[in-house]
């Protein structure tokens, strides 16, 4: 009978200490659970590092860097309609991290006047909290919303944006070697200068290449350009040149129209039909007269 009693007994202690163990784990695990703090919807964070300042081509920003602490869209507005609805590139997907430079395509509602002192361009950061992979901002509001700084402020960049360009005096007398001359020319990459004539009525003859020059990327002043024909007298001619880029990197100017080489540069867009403005003299008709 005592053998019994003492084995009772063992038995309710061991169920005991079972219970005490078992109550002291959960407190335990909930003591664990209680010390980490996920936040559902952490602040989004971004920068942007661009070029203030920069001669574009094919109406395409350069962004030197773009570090994001999540997926995110880069877009561009126009200057003073930051806090508007219109974007006016295409909106750039980017995945966590550092990106470096990043292209951003501008559309036809970009204000691309072309005029020597710039335009203006605002480039913002978005959050791609939607759907993956789908811009989501309409109006004012959306699930991919604005990135914004520690001080409540868009995270944003301003850029002046030039256009590539050619300038040449009106009324201009052909140099001894049957050349024109260029007082300024700006280009962002290699490219050509093609010497156009022009028809009866008045337009330009693309028919027909009078002369052509290549050119290096940069900055130049005096810059000539010779005819095909060095004996032919241009006098009472207008001339219409047109900037095309040299890619492939070759020096050979091989434009074919509806061809993928040596395209056009363009900068700003018609507002008649939305395609790119080519790159003409700057100047009231897009081309200079000679003596």
């Amino acid at each position: 009978m005592r053998t019994l009693s003492n084995n009772f007994a063992k038995y309710l202690t061991y169920f005991a200490f079972s219970i005490f163990a078992v109550g002291f784990t959960s407190c335990s695990n909930d003591d664990d659970i209680d010390d980490v703090i996920i936040d559902p919807d952490p602040d989004p964070t971004g920068s942007i590092t661009v070029q203030d300042q920069q001669t574009i081509s094919q109406n395409t920003i350069i962004v030197q860097s773009v570090t994001v602490g999540q997926d995110s869209w880069l877009v561009a507005r126009n200057a003073g309609e930051e806090t508007e609805a219109g974007i006016v590139s295409e909106s750039v997907w980017l995945e966590e991290g550092t990106h470096t430079n990043v292209e951003l395509e501008l559309t036809s509602d970009a204000n691309l006047t072309g005029d020597e002192e710039g335009d203006d361009i605002v480039i913002m950061l978005h959050r791609d909290a939607g759907v993956a992979g789908t811009f989501e901002y309409e109006t004012t509001s959306g699930p991919d919303s604005p990135i914004q700084n520690a001080a409540g402020e868009n995270v944003s960049e301003t850029v002046n944006v030039l256009a590539p360009s050619l300038m040449a005096a009106d009324n201009q007398m052909v140099t001894e070697n049957n050349e024109v001359t260029f007082s300024n020319v700006n280009t962002l990459n290699d490219g050509w200068i093609v010497l156009y004539g022009e028809n009866e009525d008045g337009t330009i003859n693309e028919d027909e290449i009078l002369g052509s020059g290549f050119v290096e990327a940069g900055t130049w002043d005096d810059f000539t350009v010779a005819f095909d024909d060095p004996d032919f007298d241009y006098s009472g001619y207008t001339i219409y040149p047109r900037l095309y880029n040299d890619d492939p990197a070759d020096q050979e100017f091989t434009y074919t129209p509806g061809g993928t080489e040596d395209l056009p540069e363009r900068y700003g867009f018609d507002t008649t039909t939305g395609e790119g403005r080519f790159v003409w003299n700057r100047s009231t008709t897009g081309g200079f007269t000679i003596q």
